[in-house]
């Protein structure tokens, strides 16, 4: 079951390694922008939509992550705006009501806070401001473009290759001495050179979107590296993650996103200095007995994973004794298991697009739990049980069906961020003078005759609202 806002969109920049963004309103007038090195994409978020198959094809859409409970799209690489404001058209007569481009100079993102700023200035920051920045990135280390990073091999500490039509990785990459990250990204590599592991400072490598590539052999290789502790392999419809996987131990992070991995290895377990792991899109059903010797993990991602046994999921992660963050989103949920309780290091829950409607009694031993997202669960009231969590200071009811907040729960003195985005709130509640201590509210996308926004602000006189 799906979220009830399937067609929300907004559209947004988003990146998966590091970079700077740049992105502006295409529903303004158009210009061109002279710099031969700029390239244009346009990239969409929704709440909850999936493009079906063949949608945008031909651009080379590409589903990149979920974030706070919003799917990332991006689509096309363009060489000018037209070609952009083109496709943003054609998003727009299939019922998306908004677009953005993104902006990247010599392959690199550029970020500018725009917002009632014409067009016009945009192509002025380009040319002034942002240049700079671009100049920074160099400085730092950061290159897209491997002849402009051959010419100064010392200085290459960051090289991003992606979405360059790769067949095999370039050759005399060992000129790079200091490169301590490369990400192929969207290439059709077969298989890593026999010299890659001579790159000994590597500390971050991306190969997701190379579903052709032999991981056990990549795995292999990868092991060699002394000081690797981030790998990323998603979107490469993987059904089987290696056992060698094991021997990656200087992991710190481990993205696996959108496979189909039918079962994960007993080996992960020997990641021993793992803290973020990413398992969202899979098809297993169990995590290994081994997850438990995992005791420096702190975040996992277990994002639509419909398949996973939720009782055994949770007493796995319940031995962990590190985690702070649970994502859970998306997973066909009624009910969260009592041995939630048991997680004592608990921070921050991720529950959106659920269909939870309550929490068990245990989660009031939950004291170091101060974030909750309940976001699309198709609430019409204040789930039973929120009331208990002892510290809680931000909740995420967006997405839902509630005209009344908190209802008899409460009274959640304690609570500093509410986020009610997009439900049916149309009057004050009753119970609104119970939270105290609120500073930020958000309650966009709700049918609030002024007079109510007014009784809002008298109500909540220190609270930053949002209509």
């Amino acid at each position: 079951m799906r979220s009830p806002f399937l067609k929300y969109l907004i559209v947004i920049a988003f990146s998966i390694l590091p970079g700077l963004i740049f992105t502006c309103d295409v529903r303004a007038n158009s210009v061109n922008i002279l710099k031969n090195d700029t390239s244009f994409q346009v990239q969409i978020s929704a709440s909850k939509f999936e493009f079906p198959p063949g949608h945008f094809k031909k651009y080379g859409i590409v589903v990149m992550d979920q974030h706070d409970g919003w799917y990332k799209y991006m689509v096309g690489d363009f060489n000018n705006i037209d070609d952009a404001i083109t496709l943003r058209n054609e998003m727009v007569n299939k019922g998306i009501e908004g677009a953005w481009v993104v902006v990247y100079v010599d392959g690199v993102r550029i970020y500018y806070k725009f917002s009632k700023t014409s067009l016009q200035k945009m192509g002025q920051t380009i040319d002034n401001e942002d240049l700079t920045r671009v100049e920074q990135r160099r400085k730092e280390g950061y290159f897209k473009n491997l002849q402009v990073a051959r010419k100064t091999p010392e200085k290459v500490k960051s090289l991003d290759l992606s979405n360059q039509n790769l067949a095999s990785v370039p050759g005399n990459l060992q000129d790079f001495e200091n490169l301590q990250e490369v990400n192929f990204f969207g290439n059709d590599l077969k298989k890593l050179p026999e010299d890659f592991p001579e790159l000994e400072k590597l500390q971050v490598v991306g190969l997701s979107k190379n579903p052709n590539l032999d991981f056990e052999d990549a795995i292999e290789k990868l092991a060699k590296l002394p000081d690797l502790e981030e790998l990323y392999m998603s979107f490469n419809n993987m059904k089987d993650l290696p056992a060698s996987i094991g021997k990656l131990t200087k992991l710190k992070k481990l993205v696996l996103y959108h496979n189909q991995i039918e079962e994960i290895p007993e080996e992960i377990g020997d990641l021993e200095n793992l803290e973020e792991l990413g398992f969202s899109y899979g098809k297993f059903t169990h995590l290994p007995d081994a997850f438990e010797n995992l005791r420096n993990l702190e975040e996992i991602y277990l994002l639509t994973n419909n398949e996973l046994d939720v009782e055994d999921t949770f007493i796995k992660l319940s031995k962990l004794q590190s985690i702070k963050i649970i994502h859970l989103y998306d997973n066909r949920l009624i009910y969260m298991p009592s041995t939630i309780g048991k997680i004592i290091t608990l921070e921050y829950l991720d529950l959106g697009s659920n269909l939870i409607s309550f929490l068990p009694k245990e989660v009031e031993n939950l004291t170091n739990l101060t974030k909750v997202n309940l976001s699309g669960n198709f609430l019409t009231e204040a789930p039973l049980g929120i009331e208990l969590i002892p510290n809680l200071t931000e909740l995420q009811l967006n997405f839902n069906l509630l005209s009344n907040f908190p209802g008899p729960l409460g009274p959640f003195t304690k609570l500093k961020v509410l986020q009610l985005r997009m439900n049916r709130m149309q009057t004050i509640p009753d119970g609104f003078n119970k939270l105290k201590n609120l500073q930020s509210l958000d309650l966009r996308g709700n049918k609030l005759p002024e007079s109510e926004k007014a009784k809002f602000r008298r109500t909540l006189p220190n609270c930053k609202i949002q209509f």
